[in-house]
């Protein structure tokens, strides 16, 4: 019950969650884990990574950049095209945003890496949602952008052992009919 009520107060920082009802809330709680912590420079997750986890974002900022750590230094980065040199950011999200989460790519894709590395640029607390959770976090949470996630989902096919695409959009098809019953 103490790990529950830690969670919720860790999730009532979170501006698109902290709306919710209590009851509600104490599930979303529920299919967390974790809290991370990181210090500035660290790597959440390593393009090329294939673990299918989105990250919430408690407080702070992680930069997403294109490119491979090449030596354990933080943030030291190099494209896969100029071994070495450091790669222009593709973006930044703060926890105080439209948009307090990254990797949600990793809901709906099957059997393909991380596209990007993301970096910490600050200290961060991170919530991490592991995939087998995500069906249920979007029964509690529908207002969960799941336009984001179809575009995502777009972005780049299925190569898992299913036909093409069959994996996400099954995923996906679960994820909009649950959806659809709470509205």
């Amino acid at each position: 019950a103490q790990r529950l009520q830690v969670f919720c107060r860790t999730l009532e920082a979170v501006a698109w969650l902290n709306k919710l009802p209590r009851d509600v809330l104490e599930k979303v709680a529920a299919l967390f884990d974790e809290v991370l912590q990181f210090r500035p420079g660290e790597v959440v997750f390593d393009e090329g990574e294939t673990e299918r986890v989105l990250y919430v974002m408690v407080e702070g900022r992680v930069e997403l950049r294109k490119g491979k750590r090449t030596s354990p230094q933080a943030g030291a980065l190099a494209s896969q095209s100029q071994a070495g040199a450091v790669p222009t950011p593709l973006g930044s999200r703060l926890a105080k945003s439209q948009t307090p989460w990254f990797g949600e790519a990793a809901m709906v894709q099957h059997d393909l890496s991380r596209t990007e590395t993301a970096i910490c640029t600050e200290p961060t607390k991170l919530l991490p949602l592991r995939a087998r959770r995500f069906a249920a976090f979007l029964e509690l949470v529908p207002t969960f952008p799941l336009p984001v996630v179809t575009i995502v989902a777009a972005r780049k096919p299925s190569y898992s052992q299913e036909t093409p695409d069959a994996a996400w959009r099954r995923e996906l098809a679960q994820a909009n009919r649950a959806h659809r019953r709470l509205r």
